[in-house]
């Protein structure tokens, strides 16, 4: 994907969202105290991660339903795993992690809620920001769905 792509999924996915809180998003994600902390981490205390699924397709929807679900986090690496932050863009998202230290081997789960009362009509995109000790620090993932109307 070229650059021009990316900047108009991020400004679509920012302006779908009525409740933007900007301590939780992504916009300052380098400048963000935990990020600092894990670039300072040493390369022999990181891991290797795998996720599934990366982009969550909740179907086609009515507006105001709830969508739950679930990525899984699987430590691939030979350190253990520490989730350090998990960041929703918008109120309308609640997310957790099942642990914040998930040995090599072994699995982790982020749930989430998202309220899709304040969607708009067709398709919604909203993301969920894990920062934790592997590279790039930080994993990005997609929750999407199409509101009928």
């Amino acid at each position: 994907m070229n650059l021009s792509k990316y900047f108009l999924f991020f400004l679509f996915f920012i302006m779908s969202c009525n409740n933007v809180t900007t301590t939780s998003g992504t916009k300052n994600l380098g400048n963000d105290s935990v990020m600092i902390k894990l670039k300072q981490l040493k390369e022999t205390e990181l891991t290797r991660i795998e996720i599934n699924p990366t982009i969550y397709y909740a179907d086609t929807i009515s507006k105001g339903q709830t969508i739950e679900g679930k990525f899984t986090i699987t430590n691939k690496g030979k350190n253990p795993f520490f989730i350090k932050k998990i960041m929703n863009v918008c109120d309308c998202t609640v997310s957790e992690s099942t642990k914040s230290k998930t040995l090599p081997n072994d699995s982790c789960i982020i749930r989430f809620k998202i309220d899709t009362e304040n969607f708009s009509d067709g398709f919604n995109v909203r993301v969920i920001t894990v920062m934790g000790n592997f590279h790039p620090f930080f994993r990005v993932l997609s929750v999407e769905c199409y509101v009928k109307k």
